[in-house]
C-alpha cells in the first residue's frame, strides 16, 4: 500500500496524482500516453516521502507487539535462563532484519508485477528515457533491471528496521513501540534535510552530496556504487551499536530484576 502513494504523473497545473488515484481513473491508457508513463518512472516513484516515513512502523508492528507482551507477561525472565543475554538480542535484532527484508521484497515484487503489467516498458520509452534509466539501473535487461530493484528492496527492508530496534530498547509499552520509529525516522530526515539546506545556501554542494549517504533512499542510486555501498555500511555499523546497546540495557535490567 505504501509503494502506491508514489507520484505517477504531474498534469499541466502541477497536480501530483498518486497511483492509488491513477487507479481510479476512466481513461487510463489516455492518460498514459499524454504524460508519457512507463513502468521504470512508476517503479522508482513508488519509494517516495510517504514510503520512508512509514515504512518502519509497519516492518516492526509484529516485533514490537510481542516485544511488549514477553516483557510484560513474564516470558523474557524464562527466555534468560535458556539463552545468553547476547544471544537473545542477537535472535532478536536478526529476526526483525530478515521478516522486514521479506516483507519489503515481497510488497516489492507484488507491486513491481502490478507496474509492468499496467504501463509500458522500453519499447515506448523516449530517447532520453533510454539514456537515463541505464545510468541508475545499468544497462542490462528488463528482467535484470526488475530483479536489482527487488534485491535493493529487500536491503531497504534489513536496514529500514533500525529505529525500530532502537525503540525497542528503551520502551515498553506497545503503543510506544510502533509510534517512536515514525517519530525518530521523521526527526532523522528533518536534520538531514536542514543540513542540506545548510550546505546548499553556503554553496558547498561536494558536502550536499555527501550527506546522501546518511539516507536510506540511496540505496536506488547506482547500484553497487562506492555511495550505495557506504550506505549499507554505515547503517550496518550503527546496528552493531544499538545491538551493544541492547546486550547493556538487557544486562542490566535483568540484574535490577525489572523484566528479568
Amino acid at each position: 500500500m505504501l509503494l502506491m502513494t508514489g507520484t505517477v504523473y504531474t498534469d499541466e497545473h502541477l497536480k501530483n496524482h498518486l497511483f492509488l488515484q491513477f487507479l481510479f481513473e476512466k481513461n487510463k491508457e489516455a492518460i498514459i500516453k499524454r504524460y508519457s508513463i512507463n513502468a521504470y518512472s512508476v517503479l522508482r516513484s513508488g519509494t517516495g516521502v510517504w514510503f520512508y516515513d512509514f515504512l518502519p512502523a509497519f516492518l516492526v508492528s509484529g516485533y514490537m507487539y510481542n516485544l511488549s507482551s514477553e516483557r510484560k507477561n513474564g516470558g523474557l525472565r524464562f527466555m534468560m535462563v535458556r539463552e545468553s543475554i547476547s544471544t537473545y538480542c542477537f535472535s532478536k535484532l536478526l529476526s526483525l532484519m530478515i521478516s522486514g527484508a521479506v516483507i519489503t521484497f515481497s510488497a516489492g515484487a507484488i507491486y513491481a508485477g502490478v507496474v509492468f503489467g499496467m504501463f509500458p516498458g522500453k519499447k515506448v520509452m523516449d530517447e532520453y528515457m533510454i539514456q537515463t534509466y541505464p545510468v541508475i539501473y545499468g544497462n542490462g535487461s528488463l528482467e535484470s533491471i526488475i530483479i536489482v530493484w527487488l534485491f535493493e528492496m529487500f536491503i531497504l527492508g534489513a536496514l529500514a528496521v533500525v529505529p525500530g530496534y532502537l525503540a525497542g530498547i528503551f520502551f515498553n509499552d506497545r503503543y510506544m513501540l510502533i509510534c517512536v520509529p515514525i517519530l525518530i525516522n521523521y526527526v532523522y530526515s528533518q536534520v538531514l534535510q536542514k543540513i542540506e539546506m545548510i550546505f546548499v545556501e553556503k554553496e558547498k554542494y561536494d558536502i550536499y552530496d555527501k550527506t546522501g549517504t546518511y539516507k536510506l533512499s540511496n540505496l536506488f542510486y547506482r547500484f553497487g556504487s562506492v555511495r550505495w555501498r557506504k550506505t549499507i555500511i554505515l547503517y550496518l555499523s550503527f546496528t552493531i551499536i544499538l545491538y551493544i546497546c541492547f546486550c547493556l540495557v538487557v544486562k542490566r535490567h535483568r540484574k535490577r530484576g525489572i523484566y528479568a
